[in-house]
């Protein structure tokens, strides 16, 4: 597959529902509407590459094993592939705030440049949905069209505005909208 962008989609909060003590198990994994359509819609793009970034400090935490999210991850991305679509990498971060030896929580670059490296795509040819500032910061930072959603807390983020440190390149209802939004402009290239 000849991929020339990489559309990056947080998890908690973009493709499944935040929970406030975060999602530990299975049956804490719940899809928000109109998710799976999203990333179905974005796979008929050929020249895209989904990945999906997402913050998992819970492991670093003890309150979910790392084989607990790589089966929440297994699940979302069978999820997606059942109803025809793909994802093409999860990467996790599984470090808490402030671990010093990180270099992969966002938003920090480490998981965005190790997808560049691994399907040769520039940075620059990216797009980024979540639904934290430090999604937004992370896309920033590597030079990414950022799409900030209403859902998860991202309601939460634009009732703070005067606590960014960036502003988004769009704001959106949701994951499907931001999808939307992506084809749109990839259309217009």
């Amino acid at each position: 597959m000849n991929q020339k962008y990489l559309v990056f989609v947080d998890r908690d909060g973009v493709i499944n529902f935040n929970r406030d003590d975060h999602v530990k198990n299975l049956e804490e994994f719940l899809f928000i509407p109109k998710a799976i359509k999203a990333l179905v819609n974005l796979s008929n793009i050929k020249n895209i590459a989904i990945i999906v970034v997402t913050n998992q400090p819970i492991i670093d935490e003890k309150l979910a094993s790392k084989e607990t999210v790589e089966n929440i991850n297994h699940l979302l991305k069978n999820a997606v592939e059942s109803a025809g679509g793909r994802i093409d990498k999860i990467y996790y971060c599984p470090h808490k705030k402030g671990n010093e030896n990180c270099n992969c929580r966002k938003p920090k670059p480490g998981m965005f440049e190790k997808a560049s490296k691994e399907f040769k795509i520039s940075l620059k040819n990216s797009f980024l949905i979540g639904d934290q500032m430090s999604d937004i910061e992370a896309g920033k930072n590597i030079g990414s069209f950022t799409i900030l959603v209403r859902t998860g807390l991202g309601n939460n983020w634009l009732e703070k505005k005067n606590e960014w440190k960036v502003q988004p390149d769009a704001i959106v209802n949701d994951i499907f909208d931001g999808a939307e939004l992506i084809l749109s402009k990839l259309k217009l290239k």
